[in-house]
């Protein structure tokens, strides 16, 4: 399995595809996460990495972006933490671990000034010695996460986006002195967080119940009945224990067949000095899709009930996409939904896409002019579907003076088929 879908399999048309997704990347760097071989797919307009390949080694290459100021120097030590070819190894073949590592709110100089970028590192499902090759990608963290990212400081110790059927995990926000943590990481977040506790960093008067909370079935059990669990406990924070609380929510993504939860450890604070700031963290992460980026199903829900609560009929455009799953493993799948939803977003903009459900997509436009969503909605269909994954059901319809947008969303669904892209091809 390619990490990204090859120009040689689909000619102009996946080139096109690639271009696409590629642009919303600062940087893309192939690696051998074995040897530290690479070669540079796209890097900055400012051409700082002209002779890059020259550093032998992508992990020198790394420090020498260090040494040069090129990231942070207080983001420095997570940042060649994870870049590091043992501890890339580890986490790539580590099953649980997952095949997709991402670390948000890296300050990077762009140019002149440090913007907050988001890091990723993709390896293919058959990731080993024999197969060694991942793709790194650099890019821009949209304003409000930007935002998000300097709240997050002092607010949180740490924040995760974790698989309740396996244990899957992907650290979303950490804190420098969490970078020591990560050293003990292993396959799995019972696993991580069980080795990091025995290490010494939850109290041994807590550490009975603090290992009874991390089972992922009793996990599962909690979140089955109700939307959040907490658990209060002391842990090591800069050498001594101080009172946490570790809050477990059903993430955006959660179903009962996939549940998916986001994990907030925070110190205690009675006197509510960060209260505000986890509220709007939190509020961001609830409708945010952890996994794509784009809108959670409540930010659709909320948009549906706004629209209806205000008593407007005007014109709603809306594209609907279901991916079919059947026969692809979960990090194909993940893979696959990630490309799709990036290309959905540069189509219609972050504000206005949605993932609804586990495999299903939605755009939703407003005014405008009807052919202009016609022919952005068909020519998705159309160029981008047909490359990124054939098995897509879609289907779009504008309603001119629509009484609601599940309306127009049912006439959707009523168009998609597994067979066609579209139905009435010739109306648009």
């Amino acid at each position: 399995m390619s990490v990204l879908p090859t120009a040689a399999a689909g000619g102009k048309e996946s080139a096109a595809v690639l271009s696409i997704v590629f642009e919303n990347y600062l940087k893309v760097v192939k690696l051998n996460v074995f040897t530290g071989s690479f070669r540079l797919i796209k890097t900055y307009r400012d051409h700082r990495d002209k002779g890059a390949e020259t550093s032998g080694s992508f992990f020198e290459y790394a420090k020498r972006s260090v040494r040069e100021g090129t990231v942070h120097r207080d983001d420095s030590g997570i940042f060649l933490r994870y870049l590091d070819s043992d501890y890339l190894a580890g986490r790539l073949s580590g099953g649980t671990g997952g095949k997709h590592i991402m670390l948000h709110g890296l300050r990077c100089r762009i140019f002149s000034e440090y913007k907050n970028v988001t890091m990723e590192i993709i390896a293919s499902k058959d990731f080993s010695r024999e197969h060694p090759w991942a793709i790194m990608g650099i890019s821009c963290t949209d304003k409000l996460r930007s935002d998000i990212g300097a709240v997050l400081d002092k607010a949180y110790c740490k924040i995760v986006h974790v698989r309740l059927t396996d244990g899957y995990y992907e650290p979303v926000y950490m804190t420098d002195s969490e970078i020591s943590a990560e050293e003990s990481l292993a396959p799995g977040i019972v696993n991580w967080f069980a080795g990091f506790a025995v290490a010494g960093n939850v109290h041994e008067d807590d550490m009975e119940k603090f290992l009874r909370f991390m089972d992922m079935g009793h996990l599962r059990r909690l979140l089955e009945e109700r939307e959040e669990a907490q658990l209060s406990y002391r842990r090591r924070i800069n050498g001594e224990y101080r009172p946490v609380c570790m809050k477990i929510v059903r993430s955006p993504d959660y179903t009962h067949e996939d549940p998916w939860a986001l994990t907030y450890i925070y110190e205690e604070d009675p006197e509510g000095i960060y209260l505000a700031r986890r509220e709007t963290s939190e509020k961001y992460f609830g409708h945010s899709d952890i996994m794509t980026g784009i809108r959670s199903r409540q930010c659709y829900e909320e948009l549906c009930r706004e629209y209806v609560n205000a008593g407007r009929k005007e014109p709603v455009g809306v594209l609907y996409a279901k991916l079919s799953a059947d026969r692809e493993d979960n990090d194909t799948a993940r893979e696959n939904q990630r490309i799709f939803a990036l290309i959905l977003m540069e189509t219609f903009g972050r504000e206005r896409t949605f993932r609804i459900s586990e495999n299903e997509f939605a755009a939703v436009s407003f005014g405008g002019n009807g052919e202009s969503f016609r022919r952005r909605a068909a020519g998705f269909c159309s160029e981008y579907i047909r490359n990124v994954s054939r098995r897509a059901m879609t289907g779009f319809f504008r309603d001119e003076a629509a009484e609601s947008i599940t309306s127009v969303m049912e006439i959707c669904k009523e168009y998609a088929s597994g067979d066609v892209f579209l139905r009435d091809d010739d109306e648009y």
